[in-house]
Order: structure tokens, then C-alpha cells, then sequence
């Protein structure tokens, strides 16, 4: 025989949800982003007989949690150097750079723009050997 008591007291619990939303954040580019310096007008064409530096931007999006001020790390220097060139065959470019300030959110809405940007004195590229100078530089974002 089945016995069923009566009716018992009802008991609750309150239970206290936590999370934790941590600062990030990221680099996000469509393609490899590269600096192209020119004195001249056209792309990577420096003229030694030009006394203006060469110069060269690029355009790297980022995003950060909504609120979090991103920190670079942006070396003041890059050395770019003629792998074919004989004689003087490094060139060091100037590094500047600015951003759209603190992250909206991970987002599209939240994109925001780091914008690097590159210098070669005439000082530096009239002694220069022709020729293809390349270079990498390493920039990193956190919270």
C-alpha cells in the first residue's frame, strides 16, 4: 500500500549567479597590414635627391571590452635593410603612432582605428644603396 503524508512545508533556496567579463584586447585586419614610405607621391619610391623624409601610414583596426583603454607596445625604431644591396644597405625608420582611445565592445560597432605610422629622414636615405628595403615590426595591444 502506497501512503502519501501530508502536506509538507515548501523549501526554498536563493541561488547567486556570478560572472566575471575580463578586459581584452585584439588586432583585427583584413589582410597582412604593411607600411609603404615615399617621398615622391608613389608608393614605396624614395627619391635621394628630395630633401622631404619618407613617410608611410597604415590603418590597423582593433577592439577592446567597452570601457578598457587599450596599451601598445610600439618599438620607437625599425631597421629595414637591402638583402641585394651592396654598401649601405640599412635604413632605420621613425616610429609614431595614435589610436581612437578606449574599446567600445567586440563588436563591428565597437571598431576602432590604431594608425602607425613610419619616417625616413633624407639623412638617412640620400647615403643609401638602390634598392628594396624591407622590414617587420612588432606591435602588440592588452588592457
Amino acid at each position: 500500500m502506497l501512503c502519501v503524508g501530508g502536506s509538507g512545508a515548501t523549501e526554498t533556496i536563493q541561488i547567486t549567479v556570478t560572472n566575471t567579463v575580463v578586459p581584452v584586447c585584439r588586432f583585427f585586419a583584413a589582410a597582412a597590414p604593411s607600411i609603404s614610405l615615399s617621398n615622391t607621391g608613389a608608393p614605396s619610391e624614395i627619391d635621394p635627391r628630395l630633401s622631404t623624409p619618407a613617410t608611410g601610414i597604415v590603418r590597423i583596426g582593433y577592439r577592446c571590452t567597452s570601457g578598457t583603454l587599450p596599451a601598445f607596445g610600439v618599438p620607437p625604431t625599425a631597421t629595414l635593410s637591402c638583402a641585394a644591396c651592396t654598401g649601405n644597405a640599412v635604413l632605420g625608420a621613425a616610429l609614431t603612432w595614435i589610436s581612437d582611445g578606449a574599446g567600445r565592445g567586440m563588436t563591428d560597432a565597437g571598431n576602432r582605428v590604431f594608425s602607425l605610422t613610419a619616417e625616413v629622414p633624407p639623412s638617412a636615405y640620400r647615403s643609401a644603396a638602390p634598392g628594396d628595403y624591407t622590414g617587420n615590426v612588432t606591435v602588440t595591444v592588452s588592457p
